[in-house]
């Protein structure tokens, strides 16, 4: 016969387990807010990701293009030294009056120097605006970082710890 007593520990088992399940189904949506969390973060840094492999392209588009603008830039020099040789040359065999008359070969140093500077200071506007351009992705990058870490605090001023 079952007398009052194990009826009342039943009672108190019953009672724990529903307390249990309770707080198990409490953690589990817990889990399942932080899980939705860290899908959104993955999503975000998906995003990111992209977003500095159409970066980097780019800028392996710029260094291209000034290799190739470099690469133009010799040419021109090259073809300016032979140039110069063969007016040297041609400038030998021709008589001293008629080598008076021509340009002098240090006016024409002087635009080669001003087309070669100019050639330059391109390229090196070119090469800061992609540092440039690089610097502010970076920043940008952290500062959404800093705000992400804001959002993942909770209300009792406790810091989650944000693996991804």
């Amino acid at each position: 016969m079952v007398n009052l007593e194990q009826v009342r520990l039943l009672e108190t088992k019953v009672a724990k387990a529903i307390d249990y399940v309770k707080r198990l189904s409490e953690e589990n949506t817990l889990l399942r807010g932080k899980l939705d969390g860290y899908k959104n973060r993955i999503d975000e840094l998906e995003v990111l990701v992209q977003r500095f492999k159409e970066d980097q392209g780019n800028i392996e588009a710029g260094i291209i293009s000034a290799l190739e603008r470099l690469n133009q830039f010799e040419d021109v020099m090259d073809l300016d030294t032979v140039q110069m040789h063969s007016e040297d040359s041609e400038a030998s065999d021709e008589s001293v009056s008629e080598t008076a008359e021509s340009p002098s070969p240090s006016a024409q140093d002087l635009n080669e120097a001003d087309s070669d500077e100019a050639i330059l200071a391109g390229l090196e506007a070119e090469e800061a605006a992609l540092k440039n351009n690089l610097s502010q992705d970076s920043s940008e990058a952290a500062s959404s970082a800093d705000v992400k870490k804001k959002e993942t605090e909770d209300t009792s001023g406790n810091i989650e710890l944000d693996i991804f």
